[in-house]
């Protein structure tokens, strides 16, 4: 059995104004701490209670819910703006941190010490009534849905918001050189850091860089280095991308890298930066980082 993070309460229901008001009570704290669950502002919260213990529960895989990043991504299909109305014991003084205890528990509707609890009050209004005329007023339940981080935007927003649903633009690297290299696919990706070029690398050691003013094929040669898996990256600040070994042993020997100046289109030389797994020795044992 899971531990109740927030008590809910449904305290008024609307579904002609697609409007939900609720009541979040915290209810799981480290007292010794004096900590306690982050303020639920965020509409993939209420996409949660609203999952819970309404139809979107047979409209939405339990896999699904609990995938987060499609919750950001997802929850103002369904909840379309949340508004805070009021907050209560936010944060508990001294005193009422020696009257809290770490759980409460929902009995009958309710909460021991409800008035002590720290709370929070919100109109959720959603995209469909649908979504809540299955609620009804007093409906009390626990819950340990936490706070993601949504995608936040409004109806003046959506005509600017492109539809990632279809590709803007389609790259295909390995159709000018299709045949010339078996068993190789693109294993990088990286913009530069000004975004004046974006940057792709090959199993085998290959480099493509397309200008993103116009998406043409500026760059595209091999590196002539036999890699073990290749690590691409750009200088900071320069038009200078590098490849190296993604995993190597942290032997000053070790340290081959190609670099690449795509303004001046030439090979150079650049400091080179241990790849991020790059194994050390710690008090005597291999650790990986």
């Amino acid at each position: 059995m899971s531990t109740d993070i927030y008590g809910v309460r449904v305290l008024a229901v609307h579904p002609d104004e697609l409007r939900i008001r609720f009541r979040i009570f915290a209810v799981y704290y480290d007292t010794a701490g004096q900590t306690y669950g982050p303020v639920p502002d965020d509409p993939s919260f209420f996409f949660s209670l609203l999952w819970e213990q309404g139809p979107l529960y047979e409209l939405i895989d339990v896999d699904t819910r609990l995938n987060g990043e499609w919750v950001d991504a997802n929850a103002r299909r369904f909840v379309s703006r949340v508004e805070r109305l009021a907050t209560r014991n936010h944060p508990p003084t001294p005193e009422q941190w020696k009257e809290l205890h770490d759980f409460y528990y929902e009995r009958d509707g309710g909460w021991k010490d409800e008035d002590l609890l720290v709370q929070f009050d919100y109109d959720v209004y959603v995209t469909d009534r649908r979504w809540i005329e299955l609620f009804s007023e007093d409906e009390a339940w626990g819950t340990t849905a936490l706070p993601y981080n949504a995608d936040v935007w409004t109806a003046e927003d959506a005509p600017y918001i492109p539809d990632l649903a279809e590709p803007v633009l389609t790259v295909s690297p390995f159709d000018v050189t299709k045949g010339e290299v078996e068993y190789d696919h693109v294993s990088g990706v990286e913009f530069s850091d000004d975004g004046r070029y974006l940057g792709l690398c090959s199993d085998k050691g290959r480099v493509w860089v397309y200008d993103t003013a116009d998406w043409s094929q500026v760059v595209h040669l091999s590196t002539g280095e036999d890699w073990i898996v290749p690590l691409m990256a750009w200088v900071p600040g320069e038009p200078v991308i590098t490849l190296k070994n993604y995993c190597s042993e942290p032997d000053e020997d070790d340290r081959t890298q190609w670099a690449y100046d795509v303004d001046a289109r030439a090979e150079v030389e650049a400091p080179f930066q241990p790849p991020l797994c790059q194994t050390a020795v710690i008090h005597g044992t291999h650790e990986s980082f």
